[in-house]
């Protein structure tokens, strides 16, 4: 193609614009850089080098990223929150509203899902003692806090590791990761002397006080997790029949 012109443009961006002898433009006015200089033959030696553009085809560029950047942020900050307010409906769900311990939710939803269960441990089965009297003399205002009470007292006696479920009324699964049976009896043990501590202070007027009783099963894996769990219900109910205490 022979160059039939070339024409200087005066503006901030200084341009070449170069046109062939068909009148058609020679190079894109916004993104070639051209290198010339003139030859003893009279004619220019071009190179044509696409670098860079001006400012007016930049920033509609700089423009759009930033509006790809902003949308990316967006939809991380949107699921960010939406998984925080899963995490919170979850919790909500595997919580028990009376004493902030778990509930029987805990067990399906998340202890079944977690493989630590595999390395085995104790299931401890708590029944309270007077609970029920404390309810029918009383009334259930006292008897929430006999619950309460009891529940305080198992989270400061067991360990960090472990987990504490309401199965429903004044009926308490702790989940023993790691444990033996003769470290459950500790533990057991431990909960049942802070408990006498804790009537005396909380419900002076009840003679007896609130008590608990246990059953202990081994589980090994999850697995047998569930039914570690009925046979520590059936041997709590056993403790309560040899010590002649009834339910309650």
């Amino acid at each position: 193609m022979n160059i039939d012109s070339i024409k200087f443009g005066d503006t901030p961006f200084r341009f070449i614009e170069l046109n062939a002898n068909d009148h058609t433009s020679f190079l894109n006015r916004y993104s070639d850089v051209v290198f010339f200089q003139p030859s003893r033959f009279d004619y220019v030696l071009i190179e044509r080098h696409a670098l860079f553009a001006p400012l007016h085809t930049i920033v509609p560029i700089t423009f759009a990223a930033w509006l790809f950047i902003s949308i990316i942020f967006y939809m991380v900050l949107n699921l960010q929150s939406k998984n925080e307010l899963i995490r919170e409906k979850t919790e909500r769900s595997i919580t028990d509203n009376l004493t902030g311990v778990f509930n029987w939710d805990y067990i399906d939803l998340i202890l079944m899902k977690d493989a630590s269960l595999d390395q085995g441990g104790i299931v401890l089965y708590l029944d309270g003692n007077n609970v029920k009297m404390i309810n029918d003399n009383y009334g259930h205002d006292y008897g929430d806090l006999a619950i309460k009470m009891i529940c305080d007292v198992i989270k400061s006696c067991v360990r960090r590791e472990d987990s504490v479920i309401r199965m429903g009324g004044d009926e308490f699964v702790v989940v023993l990761k790691h444990c033996d049976e003769e470290g459950a009896v500790k533990i057991y043990e431990k909960i049942a002397d802070a408990l006498v501590l804790q009537s005396s202070s909380k419900l002076p007027f009840i003679d007896e006080g609130v008590s608990v009783a246990p059953g202990y099963c081994l589980f090994t894996n999850r697995k047998d997790f569930e039914h570690a769990i009925i046979n520590a219900d059936l041997k709590m109910l056993e403790s309560k029949q040899e010590s002649k205490l009834g339910r309650a």
